[in-house]
């Protein structure tokens, strides 16, 4: 009989190997995930979840391993989206462009911007008598008729080969004003005014829901006209804004000598039904503009401040369907603003006599189905402009005689001073959400809201009695039980100062409004013709400054580079010697190229970093900003514009009439260039091989900038400091502020791409990973 062996017991030996092989085999097994199960994936998985990570934790994952820094070096769906954060833009998933298509868009038309490069230009004719109604979004420009009874637009090209022709959309009634949502719902939004047989004489204000591409009614308004109201008055001037469902419409008659009062509406226009409805003082609002789809900033002229509107409590309350016929059902309770940010103050002698505003593109709640683009401008990274007209009451600019604001209201407010601030729609939406941290501290006043546009109390009416006008009477509001809260109110110093910048806009031209998209603005100054664009990306141009060199020692024959950033070092001798050629050297053949391309003018760059503070009678202090940004002027202007405007893709000049009443003709600069993406990959080839330079390709160029920009252009009419001189004084203001710190560089080099991709931080872990995302960007 076999005798079986005894199995190990509790007491049996085991060696000292097996118990750490077990071990080892038990921790390999509980971690196996974390150890291994992430590279262990397919690099498509992988790409996924990387695309899901922010910038900076993208670039912290270069250092990570190896096989991550190679998969987000080589991907192009990677390289495109560290791109779109790298240029604050958003991806459209309803494109039709593949990746590579879009990564190379978007890298030609930021190279476009930084160079003002424009790849064609194409003038378009105005071949209508316009009224001054005008519009530009969506890649539409909108110009009113002068007969009121519709209006004209025109789709801009994207490419040098797409035909541009004016539509027309006629209506029956005179035409007010318009809002545009192109890209969003194709939706064209117009204020019309329809006399009535009444008496008294009265005037029916409606809102005509069109589709933009066919001039007919809108297929999702549930209703083609909504009703307004039904005043006496013919034609207010009229602030329309539309984000998803949402109309925003005020309308004010801030010339009218008897003082009617403001009104604010909000809509739905799907359903045709009003949402809220405000009325105020005249000449208090005049424009507004959307930080989400459900905050509005709406300016308060007469109370110096910018009021927060929290849309929300008034999109789901009960609603009342706005008809031709009824009466609206009033809100359940006085609307009121949210949150009030105070403007510098203004001295007793000064009034704000109106404030425009603009902020393009809008914040979308949703897809953008009627977008032919890849991508568009992202909306919190976008600029806001805000023109603030401040006259002197009592001043001999205004030739009242004593008629103080009542009298100037009445005559459109006379003689004054304008004003720009710009402003990150971001930045705003941030205060809004840090209202509570500062309501704690010292900057947060409820005391003060509504107290006047002057430094002092003294209110509105008792302004109007002494200019000898009295106000209109108010209509009697149903009585509360408690009075309302008084709205908070951040003071100016407390939140103004970081994130503006301000310009003394009366050397620039600020007739039309619409002169930002995304993070860019454009800006000419009048006695220069001068086209200037600002660029307030990327931290607003400061992390520019710190990588771009400035040349010195420009026709001594030997350059010389002084990087200000890391990496950009200090360089001598290194300038690219230029190739003979007509104009140039002398030479003993005869031109080969009997139609040389037309010679660029020289790029002028200058970034602005430091605090500017403008001092001005208006206000009882120095007006402080601080908001950086980089400006890009071209030495020689081709032609004078009396505007310019401009979108995500061009810039638009309007040239008028001997009156400057009417415009006659518009001028397209396409910036780019711009790739259709036929090409074959090696663009994207040369990116990753010139990484291994970008210490260098500042100073030594690889483009024609340096080559064409040499030599001043004696056709110009100026020097090229001369009129760089002028320009940055008038854009930095240097006979009104003090501590102005613009740097012109007048020899900028062609190649900039090391510059648009270097985007370093104050801190030392913002600066490891820019230098990381130079060598994925080049």
């Amino acid at each position: 009989m076999q005798v079986p062996r005894a199995g190990p017991t509790r007491n049996s030996a085991i060696s000292p190997t097996t118990t750490r092989k077990k071990k080892k085999q038990r921790k390999r097994n509980a971690t196996g995930l974390r150890t291994m199960g992430l590279l262990s994936l397919p690099p498509e998985l992988l790409i996924r979840i990387l695309c899901l990570l922010p910038l900076r934790a993208l670039s912290s994952s270069l250092l990570t391993h190896s096989t991550l820094h190679t998969l987000i070096r080589t991907s192009t769906l990677l390289q495109y989206h560290l791109s779109t954060q790298l240029h604050g833009v958003h991806d459209n998933a309803l494109s039709a462009h593949s990746t590579h298509a879009r990564l190379a868009q978007l890298r030609g038309r930021e190279r476009g911007w930084a160079r003002l490069d424009y790849d064609f230009e194409r003038r378009v004719r105005v071949g209508h008598e316009a009224s001054g109604i005008y519009d530009l979004t969506g890649g539409v420009y909108v110009l009113g008729d002068r007969g009121r009874r519709g209006f004209f637009f025109c789709r801009l090209p994207g490419r040098e080969a797409d035909e541009v022709k004016w539509e027309s959309v006629c209506l029956q009634s005179d035409v007010i004003d318009l809002g545009l949502a192109v890209y969003e719902h194709d939706l064209a939004a117009v204020v019309t005014t329809t006399p009535q047989s009444s008496t008294p004489p009265s005037h029916l204000i409606e809102i005509a829901l069109l589709k933009l591409s066919t001039g007919r009614a809108h297929p999702h308004a549930r209703t083609p006209r909504v009703f307004v109201t039904e005043s006496r008055w013919a034609r207010p001037a009229v602030g329309i804004e539309i984000v998803g469902d949402v109309l925003a419409l005020i309308t004010t008659h801030y010339q009218n000598p008897f003082l009617p009062e403001d009104d604010f509406y909000i809509f739905d226009w799907k359903q045709g039904t009003l949402r809220m409805h405000l009325r105020a003082p005249n000449n208090s609002y005049a424009g507004l503009l959307f930080l989400t789809p459900a905050l509005l900033l709406v300016p308060n002229n007469m109370s110096n401040c910018l009021e927060y509107w929290d849309l929300a409590p008034y999109l789901t309350s009960p609603t009342s369907t706005s008809t031709s016929t009824p009466t609206p059902t009033p809100t359940p309770t006085t609307p009121r603003p949210s949150l009030s940010l105070s403007l510098p103050p203004l001295s007793q002698s000064h009034t704000i006599s109106g404030i425009t505003c603009r902020c393009e593109p809008n914040p979308s709640a949703g897809p953008m189905p009627f977008s032919p683009l890849p991508f568009h401008a992202a909306p919190e990274e976008a600029i806001a402009i805000f023109n603030i007209r401040v006259v002197g009451l009592d001043g001999p600019g205004l030739g009242l005689g004593g008629a103080g604001l009542g009298g100037a209201m009445a005559m459109g407010m006379g003689m004054g001073t304008t004003f720009t601030m710009f402003v990150k729609r971001g930045a705003l939406v941030r205060v809004w959400e840090g209202r509570g941290e500062v309501a704690v501290g010292a900057g947060l006043n409820a005391s003060e809201s509504g107290s006047g546009s002057g430094g002092g109390g003294e209110s509105l009416d008792s302004r109007l009695v002494e200019g000898g006008l009295a106000p209109s009477p108010t209509p009697a509001l149903p009585p509360l039980p408690l009075p309302p809260p008084p709205t908070p109110t951040i003071q100016w110093e407390s939140w103004g100062p970081p994130i503006t910048r301000w310009l003394n806009a009366d050397v620039l031209s600020s007739r039309w409004i619409t002169k930002t998209a995304g993070a860019r603005a454009v800006v000419m100054v009048e006695n220069v013709g001068a086209v200037v664009v600002m660029d307030f990306g990327g931290g607003g141009g400061a992390e520019e400054g710190k990588g771009k060199g400035r040349k010195e020692g420009e026709g001594e024959g030997e350059g010389e580079t002084k990087g200000k950033g890391k990496g950009k070092g200090k360089e001598k001798g290194k300038r690219r010697e230029r190739t003979p050629g007509p104009g140039t050297h002398p030479h003993p053949h005869p031109n080969p190229n009997p139609n040389p391309k037309p010679k660029k003018p020289k790029l002028h760059l200058w970034t602005e970093t430091s605090p500017l503070a403008i001092v001005h009678p208006a206000f009882t202090a120095r007006v402080e900003s601080g908001l950086p940004y980089t400006a890009r002027m071209l030495a020689r202007a081709e032609r004078r514009y009396e505007g310019v405007l401009m979108d995500e893709e061009r810039v638009v000049g309007l040239v008028t009439d001997d009156t400057g009443s009417r415009i006659r003709e518009i001028v397209v600069h396409h910036v780019g260039p711009v790739d259709d993406g036929s090409d074959d990959g090696s663009d994207e080839e040369d990116e990753e091989s010139d990484g291994s330079s970008s210490s260098s390709s500042s100073s030594s160029g690889s483009g024609s900038g340096t080559e064409e920009g040499e030599k001043d252009d004696e056709s110009s009419g100026m020097s090229t400091d001369a009129g760089a001189g002028i320009v940055v004084g008038a854009i930095a203001n240097t006979n009104t502020n003090t501590g102005v710190n613009a740097d012109v560089d007048a020899d900028v080099d062609a190649d900039v791409d090391a510059e648009i991709r270097e985007r370093e931080d104050d801190d030392a872990e913002g600066s490891e990973d820019a230098e990381n995302l130079e060598d994925v960007e080049m």
